[in-house]
């Protein structure tokens, strides 16, 4: 999805993320900080302030290669695993798209950009993985040091 349009209850709710008053208030700041960083173009209703409009600027799209399909891959990909989310698949994508221009990178680094834990960002890079949106290879990071400090090659997807 690369334009919303509706309220904030019903963002939070498309992502799978329970309206409270503290998310309700996170999701406001969040929106205005990606707007001043200039990755989307934010508007609040002007007739009603509770819904919005947020589009994900075009050069922001391209950079990240962001595919209108995305959401529905990823909520695909999430049933067929039984997961109970596809929100972290999707967290995943979109991080190591964002991690592409550093080539090489950390499980590590991948799990504080998306905010999930070690073991989620492992288990979605594996669905990705299994259903060809990319392929990932280790690498030593420095001959001398190789032992533990492994990191991933990013890939792209289709």
């Amino acid at each position: 999805m690369l334009v919303f349009r509706g309220s904030y209850e019903d963002f939070l709710n498309y992502i799978q993320i329970t309206p409270t008053e503290e998310s309700l208030a996170e999701l406001r700041i969040t929106l205005q900080e990606l707007m001043d960083m200039e990755y989307i173009s934010y508007t609040i209703d002007k007739t009603d302030n509770n819904y919005f409009v947020a589009a994900l600027y075009r050069k922001r799209e391209e950079q990240m290669h962001i595919g209108i399909g995305m959401v529905k891959t990823c909520k695909q990909i999430a049933e067929e695993a039984h997961k109970r989310s596809w929100v972290p698949t999707l967290k995943v994508w979109i991080g190591m798209q964002m991690m592409a221009d550093k080539q090489l990178f950390k499980m590590e680094d991948l799990a504080q950009a998306t905010g999930l834990s070690l073991y989620q960002v492992r288990e979605n890079r594996k669905l990705l993985e299994d259903n060809d949106i990319f392929k990932t290879t280790k690498v030593y990071a420095d001959y001398q040091t190789c032992i533990g400090n492994t990191v991933e090659l990013n890939g792209i997807y289709n």
